[in-house]
């Protein structure tokens, strides 16, 4: 094992960009998540070839295992299923998955709807609407916080199709009730609710 000057300058510019991506996690493509995979797997290698006891494998591998937990973490895949990303310094990520049920567009929304995610939101919602979708069922089961930017994106969306939304925990709940959601679109408690009040609309 050695630890010249030339492999501390490569692990440290590898290391660099890898930090670099995770700090940009919230707008990260796909493809760009599959080059700080592969980004992740050349630091790792790189590491082997530093003495286990020095600074630079201890700054290294913290890095390391920071990514791992991000990579190997249910969040990841569901972001990389659908392109929206999360901060893996503490900002809930946010994601969207859809499951159409006999007409109706019900997408699952998880993680943290802010000003960050709510244009990503915004831009799949008016291109389904775009594309001929009039119906939509909006799970918040998993949503963690919703912002005023947030808000603004479901008080958009209700004006140009027919949206209920669901399940809101108690903390988002209170969000929507103070925002005035359930004045502009069905708030229930459960997805067949809400299903229901899409379809008679």
């Amino acid at each position: 094992m050695h630890d010249s000057y030339e492999l501390q300058r490569q692990i440290e510019a590898e290391t660099a960009l890898l930090e670099q991506h995770m700090r940009a996690a919230a707008s990260a493509t796909p493809a760009q998540v599959a080059e700080a995979v592969d980004r992740l797997a050349r630091v790792e290698a790189l590491l082997g070839q530093v003495a286990p006891d020095s600074a630079l494998w201890a700054s290294t591998s913290a890095c390391v295992a920071r990514c791992k937990a991000y990579f190997d973490s249910p969040r990841f895949d569901v972001e990389t299923s659908t392109g929206f990303f999360a901060d893996v310094h503490g900002r809930p990520g946010f994601a969207v998955r859809t499951q159409p049920q006999a007409g109706v567009q019900v997408w699952q929304l998880s993680g943290s709807l802010d000003i960050a995610s709510a244009p990503r939101l915004q831009e799949l919602w008016m291109a389904a609407i775009d594309n001929g979708e009039q119906r939509f069922v909006l799970d918040l089961a998993d949503l963690e916080f919703v912002s005023s930017a947030g808000l603004r994106v479901l008080v958009a969306g209700a004006k140009r199709c027919q949206v209920a939304v669901c399940t809101p925990n108690a903390h988002v709940a209170r969000i929507l009730d103070v925002g005035g959601i359930g004045r502009v679109l069905p708030v229930r408690a459960s997805l067949v609710d809400a299903l229901a009040a899409v379809r008679a609309r």
